[in-house]
């Protein structure tokens, strides 16, 4: 499955005005890393028409997917991604369930909420990953409550962090998306909405993210 480069879902993302670009000050993920860009999918919540075109493109995606993998359950990591996760279990017909960041108190109920039974196969669901950390983080997380996990599906996947792919084999997952951030990108610069100097200033990011980001105050390194 990977990535289906959605031309409508990148349109989409680009009406709701999900690429947000730094004016002075660069912005910094909960992971350390410093970026010129942030992506901001919450617009959609509000957005009837256009979210429907991203879960639309998503069920279909997904729903010979999850068969074949066999899939007992979505889970949706604390955050943004958790309307879609909830949305995309219901189209699919598919036991939801919400996994914390952190715990809170003790036992499987302090981090899932939902029931989840031993050797459960999950598919993990967020809106957005930069480097994979979290997603890889959350996977570990249901995997220690006895749930198996091969697969992680976002709406966009930045996939331009070089770490990344070590991260996801050295736990045996895989990424899926409906875009990558270069396609969007790409998109946003055909329709000239930035000024040569944000392209620019993207651009340069785009191709070294690591030195960018420690170059601006943020983490060098995973």
């Amino acid at each position: 499955m990977k990535n289906i480069g959605s031309k409508a879902v990148i349109q989409a993302l680009l009406e709701i005005d999900s690429v947000c670009v730094a004016e002075l000050q660069p912005f910094f993920y909960t992971s350390g890393w410093a970026s010129p860009i942030y992506l901001d999918t919450k617009g959609l919540f509000s957005d009837i028409a256009r979210r429907s075109i991203v879960l639309n493109a998503a069920t279909n995606l997904l729903k010979d997917f999850v068969q074949k993998k066999r899939i007992d359950a979505i889970v949706g990591i604390e955050g943004s991604g958790v309307p879609f996760a909830a949305w995309l279990a219901d189209r699919l017909d598919m036991p939801f369930l919400y996994l914390r960041k952190r715990p809170i108190g003790w036992g499987i109920k302090a981090q899932i909420e939902g029931n989840i039974s031993t050797n459960a196969r999950v598919l993990v669901i967020d809106d957005v990953t930069t480097d994979a950390k979290s997603k890889v983080d959350a996977c570990i997380a249901l995997r220690n409550h006895g749930a198996l996990i091969e697969d992680i599906f976002v709406l966009v996947n930045f996939d331009i962090y070089p770490q990344s792919e070590s991260l996801l084999s050295d736990a045996n997952l895989e990424i899926h998306s409906l875009v990558t951030w270069r396609e969007l990108f790409a998109q946003l610069s055909l329709e000239e909405k930035l000024p040569i100097k944000k392209i620019k200033l993207i651009e340069d990011f785009n191709k070294d993210p690591i030195t960018w980001s420690s170059s601006h105050g943020g983490v060098g390194k995973c």
